[in-house]
């Protein structure tokens, strides 16, 4: 299965539900290690994957698959004692993992928020965004230009209309766009 898709991407790209058969199969694999397989019923291994499944559809299987390696490290409490098994402390231990990676989900799109921030901050400071950019970008790849007025621009002998209003979609007014004439 693709890592970076989620559950409910990848039984529509499969157009099934591989992913209800994958997680029984986990399911499976951590009752046997946690020694409850053996009490444990079909239908509650069924139930659980189906609850899985609904609720964190938006969960890859590589985050799954840590829960599942985190939950067999005893990370979320004890699965089985003695001769009794409660589905709900999956379900339990499932919604504190998604809390977890609710947050840590918050961390990295932060980082990539601030790394992004001072990549736009360098490029400001070289000049190579901004209003200016376009004359930069000219000079270091050898382009003639020459202002004919406010709103009209030469560059290597092409006429051009700057346009310096405000487009959906874009990030700001800082910009110059030419239009060829």
């Amino acid at each position: 299965m693709a890592e970076n898709l989620s559950l409910s991407a990848i039984d529509a790209k499969s157009k099934s539900e591989i992913t209800n058969l994958w997680l029984r199969t986990q399911l499976v694999d951590v009752l046997r290690f946690c020694g409850a397989y053996d009490v444990a019923s079909k239908m509650q291994v069924v139930i659980i994957a189906r609850q899985i499944r609904s609720k964190y559809f938006y969960f890859t299987p590589t985050e799954l698959t840590f829960f599942f390696e985190s939950f067999i490290g005893g990370s979320y409490g004890v699965l089985y004692i003695g001769k009794s098994f409660n589905p709900q402390v999956i379900m339990q231990a499932i919604r504190i993992f998604d809390g977890e990676v609710i947050n840590k989900r918050g961390e990295i799109e932060d980082e990539y928020y601030n790394k992004c921030l001072q990549e736009e901050q360098k490029l400001i400071k070289e000049g190579k965004t901004g209003v200016n950019a376009w004359l930069k970008y000219c000079e270091e790849n050898g382009k003639s230009y020459t202002f004919i007025n406010d709103d009209e621009v030469e560059i290597n002998g092409k006429r051009y209309e700057i346009y310096r209003g405000y487009e959906n979609g874009s990030r700001g007014n800082y910009g110059i766009k030419c239009k060829e004439k």
